[in-house]
């Protein structure tokens, strides 16, 4: 993903912006036609990651490391709050099966049921940060 200034699509239909934003802080749907500047592109994400690092310390009650947080922060920008709630993922890290939690990265590649390569690419990447030292 890179930054994008004028809205888009995304590979399975949602309107986006910047570096990711679907929705902008004040709660408004990102429309396609919109624009922004560099500025509110880091600013926007600057918000994002702190509502996801919010939802990973809410919903994940076992200790993590700062590598597995900030994996856990960029899964739950890209696949949303409500969706690592209620993941396997998320139950078994707090069961304590950190193992069986990095294998469930590989399972989040899909969009509207087909594997995007650039899921796959980003979960290779989160699992490689979550399991770093």
């Amino acid at each position: 993903e890179g930054l994008r200034l004028d809205a888009y699509l995304d590979p399975v239909g949602v309107p986006t912006i910047g570096w990711g934003t679907t929705r902008y802080p004040d709660g408004k749907s990102v429309q396609l036609g919109d624009t922004l500047t560099p500025e509110q592109a880091e600013q926007y994400l600057r918000y994002d990651l702190a509502q996801a690092q919010a939802a990973v310390k809410h919903t994940i009650k076992t200790p993590l490391k700062v590598a597995e947080l900030q994996a856990l922060t960029s899964f739950t920008y890209n696949v949303g709050a409500e969706a690592l709630k209620t993941s396997t993922l998320a139950h078994k890290l707090n069961q304590g099966d950190r193992k069986g939690a990095i294998a469930e990265f590989d399972r989040w590649v899909h969009g509207e049921s087909r594997v995007l390569p650039g899921l796959v690419k980003r979960r290779a990447q989160e699992k490689k940060l979550f399991t770093k030292d």
